[in-house]
């Protein structure tokens, strides 16, 4: 049975219909664009259910390395009640209430449940341009096929899907600009890729004075090694400030409070001020995310310095709308660059954070992670940014990001669209 799109309330309707009738029926419902329900009717005693859903995904590239995660697991999403918003600027918002909030966080099976056979995970790999290495965030076994072609298959053959999969590959940086394009044809219509791979990066001497603003996560559902991650990454920021750079720190949790009222000079005294301060920092309560961000966009900025904001949470918030509508009306020239904590965060509003304000995200997953990732953040923030890119193509050709974001170090250029003919 081939399943077909339809608006979401006719799509209700229909299913409704069919199970009343008894037929066999499924619907696949989105709750959220990284997280989706599926409900099937009148399954008989020793039937067999077979689902597939197909999808398309860009994955991320970062320095010579391309990075695919598979969602296996949800973190629960806090959802505000209804309140008011209070921001340096005076505006008063009201914050909304997650209605759906039970469609977002799913019923876990108590550990004593035996929770099926497991995933298992098999990768047809065609990357275009040849292949140096790969790695996962499970044991693997790979097979060649080409110098740009393998398959990946699970040592294991299956895993429990209590954790994020994470597949890397890595290929060879080289001194000039490579360029991938993949196309294909539907329905009368042509279908482009365009990826260009920077080249080596060149040193530059010339930086400019960053204000960097770090909101920092302690709600509950940070407590134990996520705290501890987020504490040590913000740790690690700080060591590598330049000392004409400015600093603020704003943990947030049912509340948000400020390490300074605005950003203060990252002198070697202030630094180790601001260490003792996170030190002390503890992991409770709701996750009212918005305020902090609020208010951190809204911080007066210091003159001839770029703003940028370092978001660090796991993204536990089912409010992600109105996160992004606040983004539009309070940005500025802000960047923000959110850091995803932890073996399951919240992918999509981290990673739509970071393509709303011209930022880049960031995952650390373990302690193992946090000196490298943020290592290259901090390289990349500390290197000058390529911005209002403007691409020339058919005057039929569609498009996407449009407008292009801005290009940071070791970021590739990768571009969406269709049109009538590629030539």
């Amino acid at each position: 049975v081939s399943s077909k799109i339809e608006e979401k309330k006719e799509a209700q309707k229909q299913y409704k219909e069919a199970k009343a009738d008894g037929k066999k029926a499924s619907i696949l419902s989105q709750e959220r664009p990284n997280i989706f329900s599926q409900a099937i009717a009148n399954i008989m005693p020793n039937d067999s259910i077979r689902i597939r859903i197909k999808y398309v995904e860009p994955i991320k590239y970062e320095d010579g390395e391309f990075e695919f995660r598979l969602p296996l697991a949800i973190t629960p999403r806090f959802g505000e009640e209804s309140s008011e918003i209070s921001i340096s600027k005076g505006v008063q918002r009201t914050s909304s209430i997650v209605a759906d909030k039970a469609k977002i966080n799913p019923v876990y099976a108590p550990r004593e449940i035996d929770n099926g056979r497991g995933i298992a995970i098999n990768i047809n790999l065609d990357s275009g341009i040849e292949i140096k290495k790969v790695s996962a965030s499970h044991p693997i076994s790979k097979t060649k096929i080409n110098e740009s072609t393998m398959t990946i298959n699970l040592k294991n053959e299956r895993i429990i899907a209590d954790q994020d999969f994470i597949f890397k590959y890595k290929i060879e940086k080289k001194d000039e600009p490579q360029i991938i394009t993949f196309t294909s044809e539907m329905d009368g219509e042509e279908y482009y890729m365009i990826q260009a791979i920077p080249p080596k990066p060149k040193k530059d001497k010339n930086k400019i004075p960053k204000e960097m603003t770090f909101v920092i996560d302690i709600s509950g559902s940070m407590t134990g090694n996520n705290i501890m991650y987020a504490k040590s990454a913000l740790l690690e920021a700080l060591n590598v400030l330049e000392k004409d750079d400015y600093f603020n720190i704003i943990p947030f949790n049912s509340g948000f409070s400020m390490y300074q009222n605005s950003p203060i000079i990252a002198s070697k005294e202030n630094i180790e001020d601001g260490k003792d301060y996170i030190s002390n920092l503890s992991a409770s309560g709701g996750t009212y995310a918005l305020p902090a961000l609020e208010w951190a966009m809204n911080e007066p900025q210091k003159d001839n310095t770029m703003k940028m904001i370092v978001f660090i949470t796991d993204g536990g918030v089912g409010y992600e709308d109105t996160v992004f509508q606040s983004i539009d009306n309070n940005l500025g020239n802000a960047r923000i660059f959110p850091i995803a904590i932890g073996s399951a965060p919240n992918s999509f509003l981290l990673e739509k954070i970071a393509q709303l304000s011209r930022g880049t995200h960031t995952y650390i997953k373990n302690n193992n992670d946090i000196f490298s990732e943020m290592s290259n953040l901090l390289n990349k923030i500390n290197q000058p940014i390529l911005s209002d890119i403007k691409i020339t193509l058919d005057k039929n050709a569609d498009y996407y990001p449009n407008p292009i974001k801005d290009l940071y170090l070791n970021e590739p250029l990768v571009i969406f669209g269709k049109s009538d003919k590629i030539n």
